[in-house]
């Protein structure tokens, strides 16, 4: 059965672009104005493209895919009180937790979805290498801990558990080699090596105070909004394979 790949509503890709160009201009230019009123939008384009693309028939990996973007928007909204200095210390104390547990809630939505594809927990990459793909994830994790560690106080415990799961659902795209099509598998990991790279950089340029320069948020926000329109794209694709709808149809 062939697999019909055409996407519907690209102009809401049109709006995506256009909404980053802004919250990227703010960035550059420094124009808090642009940063508040593109960023909280940002993900609205992509949310409905996924709803529109997947409203015939919906898989509960695409489901979750559609409820992380939900909560990055939320996660997008907090963290412009803690990057803008809005408020007092303790708002933006509170708005930083507020983001990070909804970045948290996302990365867990894109791996439990990963997961979900059929045979992804029993017959995967990490199985069948016995977890050597893991490595170099947990290099790049033990890397960053080290960078960060004499700096985090009292956000220790929460940025370690936070890492490893980005550490994971990195891992959980990488798994999905051998059980969908390459192109797809292409998007998805590169979704999840990007949005791991985007917020890297948010730690090591919010904990250390001397790795941050002038426009490290452009270094941030390009990687996170190509990765954010790639998971899109990955549910899009995964919702359209015939073998993955037709395997969770039996399960």
């Amino acid at each position: 059965m062939a697999i019909k790949r055409s996407t519907k509503a690209n102009w809401l890709l049109i709006v995506y672009l256009i909404l980053a160009a802004i919250e990227l201009w703010g960035e550059y230019s420094l124009n808090a104005s642009l940063i508040i009123m593109s960023k909280p939008l940002l993900m609205l384009p992509l949310v409905v493209w996924v709803f529109v693309n997947t409203a015939q028939q919906r898989l509960r990996l695409t489901y979750l895919i559609f409820i992380g973007l939900n909560c990055s928007i939320i996660g997008d909204a907090s963290l412009i009180v803690t990057e803008q200095k809005i408020g007092t210390l303790q708002h933006q104390e509170l708005a930083f937790l507020i983001g990070l547990g909804a970045f948290l809630l996302t990365h867990l939505c894109y791996m439990i979805a990963f997961l979900l594809v059929p045979q992804a927990r029993t017959r995967g990459l990490i199985r069948r290498s016995k977890g050597f793909i893991l490595l170099p994830l947990i290099g790049l994790y033990v890397g960053l801990m080290s960078l960060l560690w004499s700096h985090l106080g009292d956000m220790r415990i929460p940025v370690i558990i936070y890492a490893a799961i980005i550490v994971l659902m990195t891992a959980s795209a990488a798994n999905l080699k051998g059980l969908i099509d390459q192109r797809t598998l292409q998007i998805a990991l590169g979704a999840a090596i990007l949005f791991m790279f985007s917020d890297s950089i948010i730690a090591l340029t919010t904990f250390r105070d001397d790795l941050f320069f002038q426009h490290s948020r452009l270094l941030i926000m390009i990687p996170y909004l190509a990765s954010q329109a790639f998971f899109a794209w990955a549910a899009i694709r995964l919702n359209q394979s015939a073998n993955v709808q037709l395997v969770e149809k039996t399960q």
